[in-house]
């Protein structure tokens, strides 16, 4: 179950950031969460982010995700900790100063078509 654990607001993109970790029992597949702001439910704000990076964070790792630009890849934090960073790559803040709330979408169902197999008589 991966949550929001902090929010760094920043007046560039560089320095704002969310960092996510996964406090389930479980490791969690990053792709197809989104953070999505508040403001954007009521018609006002930056679209919703969807993290499309194809990985599993173990339990209790953590994810940064920064607004600015980069690589996307495993890192060390300066205690030595693994973390998996996330640039969204953005030219202009995303979160904002003002205190809103952020939410952390996941995925609850995936449907796909079954595939044209033959049938056994």
């Amino acid at each position: 179950m991966i949550r929001i654990v902090g929010i760094q607001k920043g007046p560039t993109p560089d320095t704002e950031f969310i960092l996510l970790q996964n406090q389930g029992a479980m490791r969690a597949h990053l792709r197809g969460h989104a953070l999505v702001s508040a403001r954007w439910f009521g018609g006002a704000g930056p679209f919703p982010v969807v993290l499309s990076d194809d990985v599993f964070i173990a339990s209790s790792q953590y994810v940064w995700v920064s607004s600015g630009r980069g690589t996307n890849g495993w890192g060390m934090t300066k205690d030595g900790a693994h973390i998996y960073k996330v640039f969204l790559g953005s030219s202009q803040v995303l979160w904002g100063e003002a205190p809103e709330q952020i939410h952390l979408l996941n995925i609850q169902h995936t449907y796909s078509e079954r595939s044209q197999e033959a049938v056994l008589v």
